[in-house]
């Protein structure tokens, strides 16, 4: 780890939070711990001033948010301070069940949430494992299908395949089978949390992005449910009743202080949050209950050998810099998370290469393009192209993050 530099030296407030950094220095990672409390801290700022009385975090990456989140909470009321009331739920859902749950019937349908952004390079299998389709009903299709869906498209939406696939008798009915009953499933799942969403709206929480998510809850809705979510990093356009903010990084908020640091590198973040199940399938009615299908992989493993040790030590760190900012009640805790996240890719060894590749290497995606796409390019390759992109990102912030300690030490 690299030693303390003179500004650091200089400023009382970062001596104090560079002991909460060098914990656990033989794990860099853990200070993703920092980045993570400014979300934190920015998200209850933002359910507070919307006066918003439920959230609901989508699985899977909305586990370890929850769980900090509420820690939040807790810590707040600890240290006797005012603490709105919020109630925290736990959303199980995927795009594959998000999406067979929100689909119209299938002359009415264009699959278009699917293929606007992905389209190029695939085929009819793959379409049908993004709809929700089980590899027993992939077979049953295949049948008299045959071996075309396998076959790569150029263009799939418009190519003659996809049009023949469209007139396929077993795939016409298996889709309006697979449709009904998710869609029934999913209204009974969602009045489930007992939020009076025509009313109130439906709050979210995930890692964000584009939000294709919430995009096809609200087209569930038929656009009639104001529908918030809050994410790591949004790259959406906004939309008066279907709005969404990142709150560490922001296309659509170019005010946001210190994003051009914090929104870096967001695909790190979707690693540390993996969750201890795999995705959401589907929706069963059991005895006037609606309970998630979850996918049998091997999303346990990968978070038992790879994640959970990390994630319980940037818990701890998180607990650490909550007590730390919420007792001093610490107006600069803004400028000290960025500085932090910047110096943790600074510090970044080939320890953290390797974990972040293993962690690639285990991504698997079930929707669009389906498989490991990691996996395709050799981790040599990969390891350079992660180092240079980090030296670059260092390179172009390097005055920005002198500027900030500057500014500490002179406001001290």
């Amino acid at each position: 780890m690299e030693s303390k530099d003179k500004m650091t030296k200089d400023n009382k407030t970062l001596c104090i939070y560079d002991e909460i950094f060098n914990t656990y220095s033989e794990n860099n990672l853990t200070n993703y711990a920092f980045p993570l409390y400014l979300f934190t801290m920015r998200l209850y700022d933002r359910l507070i001033k919307t006066n918003t009385r439920d959230v609901l975090f989508m699985s899977r990456e909305g586990q370890f948010l929850k769980k900090i989140f509420e820690r939040y909470c807790e810590i707040k009321k600890e240290l006797n301070q005012k603490v709105a009331t919020i109630r925290t739920h736990y959303f199980y859902g995927s795009r594959n069940s998000v999406f067979t749950a929100s689909t119209k019937p299938l002359q009415e349908e264009n699959f278009d949430f699917l293929f606007r952004f992905f389209n190029y390079f695939m085929n009819a299998k793959k379409f049908l494992i993004s709809i929700g389709f089980s590899n027993e009903q992939i077979e049953q299709v295949r049948k008299s299908f045959g071996d075309k869906l396998d076959k790569t498209c150029f263009n799939l939406k418009k190519s003659k395949i996809f049009r023949e696939l469209r007139e396929n008798k077993d795939f016409a009915d298996i889709y309006e089978s697979n449709r009904k009953l998710q869609s029934q499933s999913f209204e009974m799942y969602m009045k489930s949390f007992d939020v009076d969403y025509q009313k109130e709206g439906l709050t979210f929480v995930d890692i964000g992005y584009h939000g294709t998510m919430q995009d096809l809850i609200f087209k569930f809705f038929d656009n009639k449910v104001k529908i918030y979510g809050y994410f790591i990093k949004s790259r959406a356009e906004q939309d008066l009743d279907n709005q969404k903010f990142g709150l560490l990084g922001d296309v659509n908020n170019k005010k946001l202080f210190g994003s051009k640091i914090t929104k870096y590198d967001s695909f790190n973040y979707e690693q540390i949050l993996r969750a201890d199940h795999g995705r959401c399938l589907g929706y069963n009615v059991e005895n006037g209950t609606v309970k998630p299908m979850l996918a049998i992989a091997d999303d346990e493993e990968v978070y038992n050998k790879y994640v959970k040790d990390l994630q319980e030590k940037i818990f701890e760190k998180f607990e650490k810099i909550a007590y730390q900012s919420l007792k001093q009640d610490d107006k600069n805790i803004p400028e000290i998370c960025v500085i932090y996240y910047y110096k943790t890719i600074k510090n970044k060894q080939n320890e953290d290469y390797k974990w972040l590749l293993d962690m690639e290497d285990n991504h698997h995606d079930d929707f669009g393009y389906v498989g490991y796409p990691g996996r395709a390019v050799a981790r040599k390759v990969r390891k350079f192209a992660f180092k240079l992109k980090d030296k670059i990102f260092l390179l172009n912030n390097k005055c920005y993050i002198k500027k900030l300690k500057k500014s500490l030490i002179e406001n001290e």
